[in-house]
């Protein structure tokens, strides 16, 4: 009786702790398929957000586009392209609106739709400006300091709103993997449990089998759901296991293989992409399987002959200490199971491949726009540079003194202009790789002087002195000496140039381990915190500068930056100690062996 009832007991005992498993089962399936629903809601609502902003950032850029253009060639259709552009800039705004929840971001809209106006109006009065005046009345109407700032105004918004969305989205990603990995944890308790108690009661377990079915079905629909929303994805995605098998694409990606998704699924990347396609990413699956992520570009010839342009990204999928692995079974994700793979092990890896063909057909394109627009302007601006200079140095006799003074205005004005043209084709030819380097073994404290010889005009024009600071250790590294000496003459000149008469620019070498560094010390306002990170981009100048105070058009820091990044180096700006500014670069040096044999 004693051993009946004890069994009674804990057969009774089984039945209630299975009930509340249950309970508990079911309870953590209905808030899981929340996390879950809240998680995807939050993402569809991000790439729109994301997308609203990158489009308006990209019409911006449109209008900007269209302005100079219609500065340059008057064509009135461009017209109707700018009225197109205001238009989708209006629903950008609409859509950023509507889409923004969170109050940090619905606060900074108001300040944005008003610099965006002020923005654009300030681009239709330039155009209505060239209509009525030309070219020369609207391009000083353009460069206005109120209007560049007005711009720039635009621009930082739209920068703070980015940064505003991207901590609101992590924190909506953080919350929900908290959520979901709290009842992932549950789930496993759970699990574990009932294990325990299926041997207890045979009634027990059943529940437990149906609870464990209903989890499957559900994941089913998660999983039907995530598919729906890869394959809209314009990008193609694929996940690949250890053994380069793909276990999971998109419709872009059977797409672009031409295949139907049977056929791709558990079938290798050597089957998939053939011999010579493989051969080429081969090498890159390697090193994303070794646990580096990996990005390249390369191109691919498709079955009708025409040859696309790719950007690849592989992400490695590492292992988590005790984490679940899910398994796919054609396109049903089966139940997780325990990961039995060491911490940190490669499961596989995601890959992102983009069509960029067009873009680099663009890029291509202007390449070769600005390479004949470069063209057709140097030719005659070097006739009249040779004409005014010989008009500035008395080929025709002495010119009357006003006559002089507009003379000396226009040929300073010209020589900006040629330097403009070739600083233009200089980067252009750098970023399309056909900037050509003669590299050879050089010694840094040979080039400091020349450079400064280069800078030595403009420096007693300004009133400034030149100076190298301290001895220069033994610094051989193996570059170019004309760029080297071209990224040291764009610093002097720019130290020369924000240096108040009778100031001194120091220019220094020294030694950084296996790195040697080319400083230029100016006594200048230095570079306000606003400017700091734009500083080596493109047509970038301090506002609180005059655009034409200096003679340049901000390319010369994006020039040396390119040209150290292709002589291996590095470049950067510090403030200096007491005032001014510092900016330097880094070759690395050449090993001293090699340096004390005199090798070339």
């Amino acid at each position: 009786m004693n051993v009946r009832h004890h069994f009674s007991l804990t057969s009774s005992l089984a039945e209630l702790v299975g009930i509340a498993l249950l309970a508990a089962a079911v309870a953590t399936a209905y808030f899981g398929m929340r996390a879950v629903n809240e998680t995807l809601r939050v993402e569809r609502l991000a790439l729109g957000q994301a997308a609203g902003i990158e489009g308006l950032q990209a019409s911006l850029k449109e209008v900007e586009a269209l302005q100079r253009e219609y500065l340059m060639t008057g064509e009135p259709g461009l017209i109707a392209r700018f009225a197109t552009q205001r238009e989708k800039i209006r629903l950008h705004l609409s859509n950023m609106s509507a889409r923004f929840e969170h109050s940090d971001q619905r606060a900074a809209m108001p300040a944005l739709e008003i610099a965006v106006a002020e923005r654009l109006n300030a681009i239709e009065q330039t155009i209505q400006e060239r209509r009525r005046s030309g070219a020369d009345g609207a391009a000083r109407l353009a460069f206005e300091p109120a209007r560049v700032a007005a711009a720039e105004r635009a621009d930082e918004l739209l920068d703070q709103i980015r940064k505003r969305h991207q901590r609101v989205v992590a924190h909506r990603e953080a919350a929900a993997a908290d959520d979901l990995g709290f009842l992932e944890r549950g789930m496993l308790v759970g699990i574990l449990l009932a294990g325990v108690l299926l041997g207890w009661s045979v009634r027990t377990g059943f529940r437990q089998e149906a609870a464990r079915r209903a989890a499957e079905i559900a994941l089913q629909a998660r999983s039907r759901e995530l598919r729906l929303l890869i394959d809209a994805v314009p990008a193609m995605i694929a996940y690949v296991d250890p053994g380069e098998r793909v276990l999971l694409h998109n419709r872009a990606y059977a797409e672009w293989l031409g295949m139907p998704s049977a056929r791709i699924e558990g079938r290798t990347l050597r089957e998939l992409l053939g011999e010579q396609e493989y051969a080429a990413a081969g090498p890159h699956v390697a090193r994303v399987l070794a646990g580096e992520t990996v990005q390249y570009e390369r191109q691919q010839r498709l079955d009708d002959g025409s040859v696309r342009d790719l950007a690849v990204a592989y992400v490695p999928h590492r292992s988590p200490a005790g984490g679940l692995l899910g398994r796919r079974r054609g396109d049903v994700t089966a139940a997780a199971v325990p990961d039995r793979s060491p911490a940190g092990a490669v499961l596989g890896y995601y890959a992102l491949l983009t069509d960029i063909t067009e873009l680099k057909n663009l890029s291509r394109m202007k390449s070769e726009f600005v390479s004949m627009v470069s063209h057709e302007v140097r030719t005659p601006t070097t006739a009249i540079r040779g004409a005014l200079g010989m008009l500035v140095g008395g080929a025709v006799g002495t010119l009357p003194p006003e006559a002089s003074r507009l003379v000396g205005v226009a040929h300073a004005s010209c020589e900006r202009l040629v330097r403009l043209v070739d600083d233009i084709v200089d980067i252009e030819k750098i970023e399309a790789g056909e900037f050509a380097l003669a590299l050879r073994d050089e010694d840094l404290a040979r080039l400091v002087p020349l450079a400064l010889v280069a800078a030595g005009p403009l420096a007693a024009q300004r009133g400034v002195r030149l100076q190298t600071r301290g001895d220069a250790p033994p610094a051989r590294v193996h570059t170019d000496a004309d760029r080297a000496i071209q990224v040291l003459t764009n610093f002097l000149t720019n130290a020369i140039q924000f240096s108040p008469p009778g100031a001194i620019v120091q220019a220094g070498i020294e030694a950084r381990g296996d790195w040697i560094r080319v400083s230029v010390r100016d006594h200048g306002p230095g570079v306000s915190d606003d400017m700091r990170p734009r500083l080596f981009e493109k047509f970038s100048q301090d506002p609180a500068v005059a655009r034409g105070s200096t003679g340049r058009f901000g390319l010369g820091l994006a020039i040396s930056k390119l040209l150290v990044e292709r002589l291996g180096g590095r470049i950067g700006y510090e403030p200096a100690p007491g005032g001014g500014a510092r900016f330097w670069f880094e070759l690395p040096s050449v090993p001293a062996a090699r340096a004390n044999s005199g090798s070339p």
